[in-house]
């Protein structure tokens, strides 16, 4: 016997096209979740130089896009990539919204952003989906993680800080990360080829004297590097790994 329930049906997947042919016309009431979210996706639609920042959360805050049921993150991302006036993006939380691909591939086309933070995972898309954001946009000059990393993760974010050096890159923060050996060291690999770095936030990875080893192979590498500040506060590391 079929059992009839009250879940929503999942949003149909769709393509960047889909949101390209739709832009010019597509009502923002229609397409969010509160007044709030269309009013950005409006601001961002009609170039507003005053919206140089914006949060994804889950928090009530003037100025933040608040996840709710049925908001489909293609939308928000296709405006942010057509956005030149959007300096700094934060993701804090992807709540109910659904299209996290279509958002990334949005993401991609951006090049005014210049400091991006994900505080939250990226909900089964590969970080590496986002490698033609780093290899076109030249003003990024800060990127911070504060979410559970794990190493498969890990690895992905070196693969495609390697394959897509970023030169502008003067800021980089694994914060409460729990990064772990394996996963710094995957990390610190990557890093070779950026002593442009100015700031380098490890704080609380639980790296110890294996992932010691591989920021002193780093740091060895850059020789006259840029670096000015180095925070290992909260890891495991003693006199030895010092």
């Amino acid at each position: 016997m079929d059992v009839e329930t009250n879940r929503p049906r999942a949003m149909e997947r769709r393509e960047f096209d889909y949101y390209e042919a739709r832009a010019q016309d597509v009502k923002l009431e229609d397409i969010t979740s509160c007044e709030d979210n269309a009013e950005i996706l409006q601001r961002l639609r009609r170039q507003d130089t005053s919206l140089k920042y914006l949060t994804i959360s889950d928090d009530a805050d003037a100025d933040n896009y608040i996840v709710g049921e049925g908001d489909d993150f293609g939308w928000l991302g296709y405006f942010i990539g057509k956005s030149k006036y959007l300096y700094d993006l934060r993701i804090k939380s992807w709540g109910e919204g659904e299209n996290i691909e279509a958002f990334i591939e949005g993401i991609n086309r951006n090049q005014s952003i210049n400091s991006l933070h994900i505080g939250t995972d990226l909900r089964g898309v590969s970080f590496r989906n986002l490698r033609p954001f780093f290899r076109n946009n030249n003003n990024l000059y800060q990127l911070e993680f504060n979410f559970e990393v794990g190493l498969e993760c890990a690895e992905s974010i070196a693969f495609v800080l390697d394959e897509n050096r970023c030169q502008s890159l003067e800021s980089l923060r694994f914060e409460d990360c729990n990064l772990g050996e394996d996963g710094f060291a995957v990390i610190a690999t990557a890093l070779r080829t950026y002593p442009e770095l100015e700031e380098l936030h490890l704080q609380h990875n639980n790296i110890g004297l294996t992932g010691c080893t591989a920021l002193a192979d780093t740091l060895r590498g850059w020789g006259a590097s840029n670096l000015k500040h180095l925070d290992l506060d909260g890891n495991s590391i003693d006199d030895q790994g010092l």
